[in-house]
């Protein structure tokens, strides 16, 4: 029997003009702006559950009588927030900072800022998937880059797929930044997950960002292990565990090894007997055409925020619960200018070079996979690709789901648009 696919138009939230692509398990919605991924779901018994965060403040807008500036200065703080949610693509920048060249990035980039143009929607019987392709050309004269985005669900898999061609239309080289800013949220991110990466080295920002009144994390403390990460007070605490809203909010970044075939991190809810998983293929192992990231991070939102959008007002407790798990090639999420002036971090390079005219791919999938009735309890320590599955070895198990491990299958669709 035929498997159900679908791929559509939709406006959710907000009036937000989106496309879902979905098969008989999966499911993701696709926002034209910022290309923004507010829903990753997956059936679980009769209905569907999203594991992405979509913010409580999302979408918010002023009561009657608000002055439309003092309500966004108050809880947007920037346009990113007024339209973030679950996953979304960060070029030429990670994080925010200052001017490069003269020009003002906005944080995270215009791929996460900016409105797409959907080029189309489209069911493709020859590789078994659906998809949506997107286009965006960056608003500066002085940093033309152009992008094109193609999104896709293959059949009987619980995985979103995509493809990110960058180009660099200006006349000069430029440097940029590359990320994917997975977040996951409440019903799937809950106390007692398990978190883990591929990297095998980490380094927490150093003072002058965001989290230096948040962090319990030791400033510009570095470590191997994620089960022994220094705190401020002296003390180490195992990271592996979610622990729920303890009242801190903290950032690390990891080095994917080198020579690895393979960069993931995944989150284990063994109560829910599901796993998230992202993976890309490693920094060494691409072609000259493409980008391998080089950055596992953990945003660890577990509280700490007592300002206004993550707190209901300025003072009020954080209300907040997320973990962003994100990938990239950047200096922390300290932005592009930054990355640039350190050149590297834990030995990776914080940024990617495009000769003029000269265009890059990135690779990157996400998936929610069904771990069985004996999910173990424990988080992911190594993934094996393979053609069609990946192996998610646990300390006392394996479970083996199924996905374009080594996305060659990808790269081919790549090669093909």
């Amino acid at each position: 029997m035929k498997s159900f696919m679908q791929a559509r138009p939709v406006v959710e939230s907000g009036f937000r003009d989106a496309v879902v692509l979905e098969n008989d398990i999966f499911r993701v919605v696709v926002d034209l702006e910022g290309g923004m991924v507010p829903e990753l779901s997956r059936k679980c018994g009769r209905s569907f559950l999203n594991a992405h965060w979509i913010p409580w403040f999302r979408g918010m807008t002023p009561v009657s009588g608000t002055k439309n500036g003092e309500f966004r200065a108050l809880f947007q703080k920037g346009p990113l927030l007024e339209r973030i949610a679950g996953n979304f693509p960060c070029v030429p920048s990670f994080g925010g900072g200052a001017p490069v060249k003269g020009v003002e990035i906005p944080a995270h980039g215009w791929t996460a800022n900016d409105r797409w143009d959907l080029v189309q929607v489209e069911t493709d019987e020859k590789n078994d998937c659906v998809s949506a392709s997107f286009r965006l050309v960056s608003p500066s004269d002085r940093m033309r880059f152009e992008f094109e985005k193609t999104d896709l669900v293959f059949a009987r898999e619980s995985v979103h797929y995509t493809i990110l061609k960058i180009k660099n239309s200006g006349t000069e080289a430029a440097n940029i930044n590359a990320a994917w800013h997975n977040t996951i949220g409440f019903p799937f991110l809950t106390k007692n997950c398990r978190i883990s990466a591929s990297a095998d080295r980490w380094s927490v920002p150093p003072l002058g960002g965001e989290f230096d009144t948040t962090g319990r994390l030791a400033v510009g403390g570095e470590f191997s292990d994620l089960r022994q990460a220094p705190t401020r007070t002296g003390e180490t605490v195992n990271l592996s565990g979610v622990p729920g809203m303890i009242g801190h909010t903290d950032f690390m970044t990891g080095a994917v090894p080198k020579g690895a075939p393979l960069g993931w991190s995944a989150c284990v809810n063994s109560d829910l007997s599901l796993a998230y998983v992202t993976w890309f293929p490693g920094p060494e192992a691409v072609p000259e055409d493409e980008i391998g990231l080089c950055f596992n991070n953990f945003w660890m939102q577990y509280g700490g925020r007592s300002y206004a959008p993550w707190a209901m007002y300025e003072g009020a407790p954080d209300q907040t619960f997320c973990l962003g798990m994100e990938n990239s090639i950047g200096a922390w999420a300290n932005g592009l200018a930054e990355s640039i002036a350190r050149r590297e971090l834990l030995g990776r390079p914080t940024t990617v070079s495009l000769r003029a005219g000269e265009e890059k791919t990135l690779l990157y999938a996400t998936g929610l996979f069904d771990l069985g009735e004996k999910a173990p309890d424990e988080p992911v320590s190594q993934i094996e690709p393979s053609s069609d599955s990946l192996r998610l070895k646990f300390d006392h198990g394996v479970v083996e789901v199924q996905a374009d491990g080594t996305l060659e299958r990808l790269r081919k669709v790549a090669k093909s648009k």
